[in-house]
């Protein structure tokens, strides 16, 4: 489900590539759904893959390229409702006074499942998301982010540093276990 508004602009890369509906994804039976609302811009970069996800741009989302967007995903530039009880009480779908921030995601960045990205945010290149993280902040580049509300868990370095450590050990011991 794919809705722009008359005024609203998407622009897509390269091999985007939208899996949803249990045939085609695992993680979900919701489907994909991206709304751009009339004066909201979408930019997705090249190489972008997502599953069951959901985008709301009523101003500015950005995605980089080589991103993957995984199950459950939910990106919003808005809080869809204004603060003032009277606009709210009127029903409008997004009245005018809604706070609206761009959201920017860098390239080579990965979610886990049911993560939520909320208005304002930028997230450097080369990160990865954790599952049910709820990104409320600006995320430097380099960093594995995770929790409610996310925050930095280790640097790309120090995850493959300890990753390495861990094979070392692993194959000391295998090979050990072959000896005998």
């Amino acid at each position: 489900f794919v809705n722009v508004s008359l005024g609203g602009k998407c622009f897509i890369g390269k091999k985007f590539c939208i899996r949803t509906g249990l045939q085609n994804s695992e993680v979900g039976l919701v489907g994909t759904r991206i709304l751009v609302g009339r004066s909201g811009v979408l930019k997705i970069g090249d190489n972008v893959g997502m599953s069951n996800a959901t985008i709301v741009a009523q101003e500015s989302i950005t995605i980089g390229d080589n991103v993957m967007i995984g199950g459950g995903v939910q990106i919003f530039d808005t809080n869809f409702h204004s603060t003032d009880a009277s606009v709210r009480a009127k029903g409008k779908e997004i009245p005018d006074d809604v706070k609206k921030k761009p959201v920017v995601i860098g390239n080579n960045v990965g979610t886990g499942y049911n993560v939520t990205i909320l208005k304002g945010v930028t997230i450097g290149d080369n990160c990865f998301i954790a599952a049910n993280s709820l990104v409320t902040k600006d995320v430097p580049s380099n960093v594995i982010i995770g929790g409610q509300p996310a925050r930095i868990l280790c640097t790309l370095e120090e995850y493959y540093t300890k990753r390495k450590s861990q094979c070392i050990t692993e194959a000391l011991e295998y090979a050990r276990s072959i000896k005998e």
